[in-house]
């Protein structure tokens, strides 16, 4: 290995680019100058967003300190927004300045897609951030509040509609539910909690995308049961301050529009530009851009191919996967080995529909209940990169079950 330390620069700190820069810390150590670059200096576990929503974590359990994750792998911390890169003269350009690279790992993750649905952006609750979390929780809340006070229209003010019925949507949707009826019961009169109305809207004829038919009918009866109600075949042409208008030409008057319909990937602008398609750049099996090898890129913001010739999906478990591939064909490059082509094979999906209940699927065997419920979170609390962080979720959850959830409105930016 030559004496001269590579430059090695990760952008984004999501599931793929903290994993890629944990594998890259134990695998080259010292002989390597190991930069991580992201707006913020914790990671976030983005998966929880929905329950710190809903009082069930705190908000600080669900981010980790980078600065002890880069310690760990002997790199460094930028904190800084990534405005262009120049592949000719391997350049990174951010708002606090230019860094060179030798090895390039683009993870800068996904935002919310609107669609161009009219009105979208500036009246709709999301969730992507811990803030977003924060705020929506206030809102709810607040909801209440005027609601119980006689401020406010309560047929608005007590109607919630949440656009996507992918897993975010559901998760989201069925812990809005428990939040109200477990959380607000004996604070507020009960004509109020029996008068919320929480309507889940996905534009195709089925929610969960990646379930089976069968499974998908035991979670449209369990959000049923929590008496959610789901429309399904109708699309969101217009989001109001006090509503939606539906494609059939429907309006329904709500106060919190909640946007889980999609994402995309954050943008980054290249010069000059490479392969693109639907916004996201393409990658060779190895993971790195076809002309370029030194640029590798992860998670939402890549075009990597499956076998049937579509994108891989934007989860965190082809992200983690990807990272783990990109690290080891790093460090096989510098030590002068070939790369290794990034198979992928999922794994099985789980989501909760609320407290007690979730559903999984395993290749063709699925299976729900409440035993799935004690997996999911298990699965999850074993993510979180961080002992400390593990301790403090699982004594959340602990506590939840024998105490009510935390109905405090929380300051926010």
């Amino acid at each position: 290995m030559s004496k001269i330390r590579p430059k090695v620069l990760i952008v984004g700190a999501g599931f793929a680019g903290v994993e890629a820069l944990t594998r890259l810390g134990r695998s080259l150590g010292k002989h390597i100058d190991l930069t991580l670059i992201n707006p913020t200096n914790y990671f976030l576990f983005t998966p929880l967003l929905h329950e710190v929503a809903t009082g069930g974590l705190f908000p600080e359990n669900v981010v980790v300190p980078l600065r002890r994750v880069v310690k760990v792998a002997g790199a460094q911390l930028l904190m800084g927004v990534v405005k262009s890169v120049d592949l000719e003269k391997k350049m990174v350009n951010t708002n606090v300045g230019k860094l060179g690279y030798d090895y390039l790992v683009l993870a800068p993750g996904s935002t919310t897609n609107f669609y161009d649905t009219p009105g979208a952006a500036e009246n709709s609750f999301t969730l992507k951030d811990v803030n977003d979390a924060i705020k929506l929780k206030n809102h709810l809340i607040n909801c209440f509040e005027l609601a119980s006070a006689n401020l406010a229209n309560k047929n608005e003010t007590l109607t919630f509609v949440v656009v996507g019925g992918g897993a975010t949507g559901v998760e989201l949707a069925a812990e809005i539910a428990d939040f109200f009826r477990d959380a607000f019961k004996g604070f507020y009169a009960e004509s109020l909690i029996l008068s919320v109305k929480i309507i889940l809207i996905q534009k195709d004829n089925h929610i969960l995308p990646q379930f089976s038919d069968a499974l998908r009918t035991k979670c449209l009866n369990k959000l049923a049961e929590k008496g959610i109600e789901v429309r399904l075949n109708e699309k969101v042409e217009e989001v109001f301050p006090h509503g939606v208008k539906l494609s059939n030409g429907e309006t329904i008057p709500s106060k919190t529009i909640i946007w889980t319909a999609g994402v995309k990937p954050q943008e980054i602008d290249f010069k000059p530009g490479p392969e693109m398609i639907r916004g996201r750049v393409v990658v060779d099996e190895f993971l790195r851009l076809t002309d370029r090898p030194e640029v590798f890129v992860l998670g939402d913001a890549a075009f990597s191919k499956a076998k049937n010739n579509e994108p891989l999906p934007m989860l965190a478990q082809v992200a983690h996967k990807a990272a783990k591939v990109a690290a080891n064909n790093i460090t096989r490059a510098i030590t002068g080995h070939l790369p290794v082509a990034f198979q992928y094979r999922h794994q099985g999906s789980l989501v909760s529909l609320g407290s007690w209940f979730a559903a999984g699927e395993v290749g063709s065997a699925h299976f729900s209940g409440r035993v799935v419920w004690w997996l999911w979170r298990t699965v999850y609390l074993f993510k979180m990169p961080t002992f400390s962080k593990k301790l403090q979720i699982a004594l959340d959850w602990t506590i939840d079950l024998f105490t009510p959830r935390d109905i405090s409105v929380l300051p926010c930016q």
